[in-house]
């Protein structure tokens, strides 16, 4: 497909906004505080860039302590058009000098309210209990009382934009009321206790427990807190962009505990951001962030980016102030109620239903400016440009109405025995045989669980000898007991095991079980009750291992209070997450097994993402046949034939798939819309790892609506990180002609671009930099 640069808008949509600008913000971390030139060269080793703090007029001894340290910035916030900050919070209080240098520079200040931080990532401590909710509400209204009200920030509608970042719901609790009730007791008690009106963006999980907020309440939309990240189309009103991300400071790389460092670069991911916020005038344009240096997001100067990113976020702010306008095609979504219907649905119907689920977020990419409503909700639709008609669970007035409406209609209906107005336009089949079986998860893993009973208080400390397959990674998680001898979860997804990798080789280790147990429970554990041990694909499909050669619990002077040293595979037990499928005895297993030797405990698995025979197809897909007179736009071969994806008859389309292939894709879009259609990155992983291993690259592109906005600067600078084993390709900026000027880097000229690159790009080697002069 042929790369989109800018293209204007010309087509004649319904009801094109043109409100006021969005509310624009930048991420602000108050978390470091430092006394000397001294501390900050220590610090320095924890933080991705070195900082030019004299841009700013900061003296090492003002970080975190002056009232000029926050002023500075807040003048420089302000002068690159942004409307105020998001603050981080996880309860923190918030600095009397900080406060004063709002004070002074009037900048408005909205809440980040950074959960996982604040509850230590505790599995499922997101509960829908009413504690749980005067919780929420104590904290959000306990942050905004010391700031005075004129310096809230508002966003357009006059509300309070408050971000939640909060992933960990309590997935074992899939009853609507309850959820309604603590969404409902959420913004309420914030609302009455301000005397405001709330929106909280909330970082988008995937979840229906979640999910149920986006449908239900107004005041709560989704949000992704990086453009690479999902965030369902559901009440989406809000767009964010990155001006790069590297967490070199606090990976493996500088003694820091990530075991992969991620390097996200990629110039379209600016592009494609700041295109989706001019044509969807949404209600936040939010920045990660001013100056989190660990992961090395910032805004602030560096030694190897200039002021360059300051310059092009300041460049998109007044660019989306001055531009933005809702010009898109506005489409009506039909979705069925998930949480209620995948709670009370079979595993068969609830495999449907999550496909549809994740069909709401592709359409993030596809049409931005669609309102997502239930079922028999009787929206005016003239007021749209098409009606995507995709619940399961079908409303029978809703159906005449579709079978009657002048708009273009996308329609989907998985149900075999369906008989309805719509569905006889294209095909007489009833009683369709469904092509595929109900797939498993794309993620698979294995569980190798033993129980213990060791005191934390004396043995804190996990020694390790492991080896895993490339592909794979593995978690050690742990259950412990409380003073009352309850079992709780005492592990979380930070843990330094988690996520661990060894890249094939043998890697030994040693971490406190006793923090960790900590930092997931909230509490003082004392005793430790058992130890899961978990191998977990990478790769969709494959063979994977993971080794032990032991596993002690030892005192801080190496006294052993547990072990295994696998000599045999008693008191073990093992499940995989796709137990109960046709087969999946002989996809996994745990034995005891020597090598070199040495006996080892061997866990392994088989990945097999599923039998489905061509993109496109799911277990939503039927075999039917469609009438003489039906166009069929996408289809597929299986092993029961040909299977049509989309047909057309006049302006109604049928999608007989909740996962379309690109091809689908394509088609249903042009013949809707003909709009410019593109492969983009956003709402994807176009980014790159470096393990121990060395750097591996990960490209997910897919069609989009969305565009490459050429940014509003003359100039963009590329940085090849220095401590990198290999050349890396950097996607050229969108422009008519390039031209290229080394900064840095033992290379005088640089081929541009890379032959045969599409997206065109220039391989930078290691240490180089160079900014592309942009020509239109």
């Amino acid at each position: 497909m042929m790369r989109t640069v800018g293209f204007v808008v010309v087509w004649a949509v319904a009801g094109a906004s043109m409100a006021a600008p969005p509310v624009c913000t930048t991420h602000f971390f108050d978390w470091y505080e430092l006394d000397g030139p001294a501390a900050l060269e220590v610090k320095q080793k924890q933080w991705t860039y070195r900082i030019d703090w004299g841009w700013l007029g900061i003296a090492a001894d003002e970080i975190g302590r002056s009232v000029h340290y926050y002023e500075a910035q807040c003048r420089k916030i302000r002068e690159a058009g942004f409307d105020g900050i998001h603050y981080e919070w996880h309860g923190n209080p918030l600095k009397a000098q900080f406060r004063q240098a709002l004070e002074r520079t009037g900048l408005g200040v909205a809440m980040f309210y950074d959960m996982q931080i604040r509850f230590g990532a505790r599995k499922g401590f997101l509960t829908p209990t009413e504690e749980f909710a005067r919780r929420f509400v104590d904290d959000v209204v306990g942050f905004y009382r010391p700031i005075p009200r004129r310096l809230w920030l508002r966003d357009r509608e006059g509300r309070l934009p408050i971000v939640v970042y909060g992933y960990n719901f309590d997935t074992g609790v899939t009853d609507p009321t309850a959820w309604d009730r603590f969404y409902r007791a959420i913004v309420s008690g914030v609302e009455e206790a301000l005397g405001e009106q709330v929106i909280f963006h909330w970082t988008d999980t995937g979840l229906p427990q979640q999910l149920y907020a986006f449908q239900h309440f107004p005041e709560i939309a989704s949000f992704t807190f990086n453009e690479a990240g999902r965030q369902t189309q559901v009440n989406a009103r809000s767009v964010t962009f990155v001006v790069h991300y590297d967490d070199l400071g606090v990976s493996f790389a500088r003694g820091g505990r990530r075991k992969r460092r991620w390097i996200r670069n990629d110039v379209r991911y600016l592009q494609e951001s700041l295109w989706l916020a001019l044509h969807t005038n949404p209600d936040l344009v939010f920045n990660y962030g001013w100056n989190e240096l660990y992961e090395g997001e910032h805004l602030l100067p560096d030694a190897l980016w200039g002021s360059w990113r300051y310059e092009v976020a300041s460049a998109m702010i007044r660019r989306i102030k001055t531009d933005a306008k809702a010009d898109l095609p506005r489409v009506l979504v039909i979705a069925d109620d998930l949480l209620p219907a995948i709670d009370g649905a079979s595993p068969e119907q609830a495999a449907v239903l999550r496909r549809e689920m994740a069909l709401l977020a592709r359409l993030r990419a596809l049409v931005p400016r669609a309102d997502v409503v239930l079922p028999g909700t009787h929206a005016e639709w003239s007021d749209y440009d098409a009606v995507f008609s995709l619940n399961v669970r079908k409303d029978p007035s809703e159906e005449k109405r579709l079978a009657a409406c002048d708009r273009p209609v996308v329609y989907a209906n998985p149900d075999p025995w369906a008989a309805t107005p719509l569905r006889r336009l294209f095909t007489a089949t009833r009683g369709a045989q469904r092509v595929l079986p109900p797939a498993g998860s794309a993620n698979e893993y294995v569980v190798a669980s033993r129980r213990v009973d060791v005191d934390l208080g004396r043995y804190p400390l996990l020694e390790y000898r492991a080896k895993n397959s490339p592909g794979s990674l593995f978690h050690i998680r742990f259950t412990a007991l409380d003073a009352g001898g309850k079992e709780l979860p005492a592990w979380h997804e930070t843990a330094p095991t988690d996520d661990c990798s060894t890249g094939g080789r043998w890697l030994a280790g040693r971490e406190d079980v006793a923090q960790i147990a900590r930092r997931a429970t909230g509490r003082d554990v004392r005793r430790l009750a058992a130890i899961d041990v978990i191998l977990d694909d990478l790769a969709e499909n494959g063979r994977f291992t993971l080794d032990l050669d032991y596993l002690r619990l030892v005192s801080p002077d190496g006294h052993v209070g547990w072990e295994e040293q696998f000599e045999s595979i008693r008191g073990w037990s093992v499940r995989a997450s796709f137990q109960g499928r046709a087969g999946a005895d002989r996809r996994f297993g745990f034995d005891a097994l020597q090598e070199d030797g040495c006996s080892v405990g061997r866990l392994r698995l088989e990945a097999v993402l599923s039998e489905r025979p061509v993109d496109g197809v799911d277990e939503s897909t039927l075999a039917v046949e469609p009438l003489d007179d039906v166009r069929v736009l996408a289809a597929a071969e299986t092993p029961r034939g040909r299977v049509p994806l989309l047909l057309a008859r006049g302006r109604c389309y049928w999608l007989n798939t909740y996962t379309p292939s690109d091809a689908c894709w394509e088609a249903l879009l042009q013949e809707l819309w003909d709009l410019p259609l593109s492969r983009g990155v956003m709402f994807r992983s176009f980014s790159h790892a470096v393990t121990a291993d060395g750097l591996t690259s990960d490209r997910q592109q897919a069609v989009t609506i969305i565009q490459e906005e050429p940014l509003p600067v003359d100039r963009v600078r590329l940085v090849a990180p220095p401590e990198l084993d290999k050349p890396l390709p950097h996607t050229l900026p969108a422009a008519a002609r390039h031209q290229l000027r080394v900064l840095r880097g033992e290379r005088s000229e640089i081929p541009c671009p890379d032959p045969g690159s599409d997206p065109p790009a220039v391989t930078l080697f290691p240490g180089e930099v160079v900014e592309v002069l942009t020509h239109r």
